[in-house]
């Protein structure tokens, strides 16, 4: 097993975890929120540089193999969490690491599940992190498909054939990269739409983004626990078809 692919790919999804930051930095310099926009900086730039560190200093032609693809995916799914837990941390809205990594898994798994105590305390940055958490993991397993399809070797390659048996291989590849490319355009189509209907219905700009991210990756992270009380019927019934699109 070679390790130059794997830091390769690990490199590549921390990089996109780290630019991911940029929307949740944009609302706390709107909202301005001082502590915040030190730790999204903070934390950004942390991942940006790890990532291309790990990316440059082991870019490699060379493909993967099933075990090394094995090993990307359980890489990821540890790391991805850890960095992304690090705004919970460090805003000082989850002191402990074991709460704020729970939090973190919660969301990029698009569990729904939180151990924030008071979510209408929270900064709106780091609210708007914790719902686009939900946001992303909602793709995640497409995501690591792109990222990897183009590197399978031999192994990854049998596997995939064994999934979708009937076409050839060379004929699949190609299908499955524009199908996740359409896939992410209707993704983000249809959160555009929902975010235009929840403001049609009165919702402000804020929580229409919050519970399209949460709803249409089918989790459920509101931005206020009383919000729910408090949804008039329309904008609810938009919701709830988001939820089960």
């Amino acid at each position: 097993m070679k390790l130059k692919p794997v830091l390769d790919v690990i490199g590549r999804v921390l990089i996109v975890v780290g630019l991911s930051m940029t929307l949740p930095l944009v609302f706390a310099i709107v909202y301005q929120e001082t502590n915040e926009i030190r730790v999204f900086l903070g934390v950004m730039v942390l991942l940006l540089f790890v990532g291309t560190v790990a990316w440059k200093g082991a870019f490699t032609d060379e493909k993967l193999t099933l075990k090394e693809g094995i090993l990307i995916g359980a890489i990821g799914w540890l790391i991805i969490p850890l960095f992304g837990s690090l705004p919970y941390l460090f805003s000082g809205t989850l002191p402990s690491i074991w709460d704020a990594y729970f939090e973190a898994v919660s969301g990029f798994t698009t569990t729904g599940a939180t151990v924030i105590p008071d979510v209408e305390s929270v900064a709106r940055s780091v609210l708007l992190w914790r719902s686009f958490t939900q946001w992303l993991g909602g793709m995640g397993i497409l995501l690591v498909l792109v990222a990897l399809i183009s590197n399978l070797g031999v192994d990854g390659a049998r596997l995939l054939r064994s999934e979708m048996p009937g076409p050839k291989m060379s004929r699949v590849v190609p299908r499955m990269s524009s199908y996740a490319k359409s896939v992410w355009i209707v993704y983000i189509t249809v959160t555009i739409i929902e975010v235009i209907l929840l403001r049609l219905a009165g919702l402000d700009f804020f929580e229409s983004l919050n519970h399209t991210f949460t709803s249409i990756a089918t989790g459920g992270f509101p931005p206020g626990m009383p919000a729910w009380a408090l949804l008039a019927i329309l904008w609810r019934s938009l919701l709830l078809f988001f939820l089960c699109w």
